[in-house]
């Protein structure tokens, strides 16, 4: 009976050390995934197990073309066991920016993400400098795609407010 609870023991604890190995990350989101100037993007990073983690924080870089890290990191809101903040984008279309989160544990540690040993299952990572990895955001051209609404609008102000207007005057 020993026997088998110190082997449940050490099972149940090596599960633990696997999840602090791919720090405690489930997702990461982004919307919208088109971006473009004078929008706001938000970001969610849904964690495992909350009680682990204090408070994560959030820092935006322009990678290019210039490298520009002005921000001030940005404290994420919690709720539960996700973790999310919005972004303002000022950058011009065709520039590229980026973000990076450093994740506080209740134990004392943290740890920024990405890193050199952990990508953490994305595509998009950069690395503008020798030390730094960013989760990699484009700014995109506005569309200029007209929706059914706007022809609606013109519509109407072509055709119905001068047929009021005759009937006023």
């Amino acid at each position: 009976m020993i026997t088998i609870l110190f082997f449940f023991s050490v099972v149940l604890e090596t599960k633990m050390y696997v999840c602090g190995q791919n720090y405690n990350i489930k997702s990461i989101n982004q919307t919208p995934s088109y971006v473009t100037p004078e929008t706001n993007i938000s970001i969610t990073i849904e964690v495992y197990y909350s009680e682990n983690i204090s408070y994560i924080r959030l820092f935006f870089c322009q990678l290019s073309p210039d490298f520009i890290c002005d921000t001030k990191p940005i404290l994420m809101e919690q709720n539960e066991n996700v973790f999310s903040e919005n972004y303002y984008i000022t950058q011009e279309s065709g520039s590229t920016i980026g973000y990076h989160f450093i994740v506080y544990y209740t134990n004392g540690t943290n740890i920024l993400l990405p890193n050199s040993v952990d990508f953490l299952g994305l595509d998009n990572i950069i690395q503008p400098t020798a030390d730094s990895y960013y989760i990699k955001i484009d700014i995109n051209e506005p569309t200029t795609e007209k929706t059914p609404v706007y022809l609606f609008t013109s519509l109407f102000s072509l055709f119905i407010i001068p047929i009021v207007r005759k009937k006023l005057i």
